[in-house]
């Protein structure tokens, strides 16, 4: 019995854990634009601009689009950057 309470508990738990969790993982704009900044691997700046689409691909890989043209580029070299709209 104390077996079966205990995994109800954890079960409720974790639920409430991605309950939480999903609204970080929305790919609406909301109030504002979204901006990254992708970096070569020595740290420099490749390119920065507003989003107009991005897809994040396998092994890590993200395919973002800035001005028209598409960068291919690992997710250690980008930060994404949501600025909102004044309200």
């Amino acid at each position: 019995m104390r077996h079966r309470i205990l995994t109800v508990i954890l079960g409720l738990c974790v639920l409430f854990g991605v309950i939480l969790a999903l609204p970080g993982c929305s790919s609406r704009k909301g109030n504002g634009e979204t901006y990254a900044y992708i970096f070569f691997p020595n740290g420099k700046m490749l390119v920065s601009g507003e989003v107009e689409s991005a897809t994040h691909g396998s092994n890590g890989f993200f395919s973002i689009t800035i001005d028209g043209i598409e960068y291919q580029t690992h997710c250690m070299n980008v930060v994404f950057e949501t600025k909102r709209a004044d309200i």
